[in-house]
């Protein structure tokens, strides 16, 4: 599953390994007459992924339901795949607890979950 996939599109973080001006990026989506966004939420439809993209504005909705006229080609999931750094914006800490948070968890003392769950950002 992938909630949320574009962070805050694509991470505004100097550091995130994946941004939305990225000419990978660019390029698929000139190819294919889309948009970044649209070009990823189809890379994770093609990976048979689960997604929930978190929107609040009508148009970019509408406009992630657009994905379904084409499909990447093998060799560009693959090179999109290759972007992989394990790296989340999202971390949903503060659900780091629950016996059922679905990432792996490091081994980390009760005083250790306790203090990430306190000082985390709400997402």
């Amino acid at each position: 599953m992938a909630y949320s996939p574009f962070g805050a599109i694509l991470g505004r973080k100097k550091n995130s390994p994946l941004r939305a001006d990225d000419p990978l990026l660019i390029s698929l989506a000139q190819k294919y007459n889309k948009t970044v966004p649209q070009i990823l939420l189809r890379y994770l439809l093609d990976r048979h992924l689960v997604v929930i993209p978190r929107s609040t504005n009508y148009s970019r909705i509408k406009e992630n339901f657009n994905i379904t006229d084409f499909s990447l080609a093998p060799e560009e999931v693959k090179l999109l795949s290759s972007f992989n750094r394990e790296y989340r914006l999202r971390t949903q800490v503060k659900w780091y607890p629950h016996p059922h948070f679905p990432f792996q968890k490091k081994n980390l003392t009760e005083s250790e979950i306790q203090y990430i769950v306190e000082h985390s950002k709400e997402d």
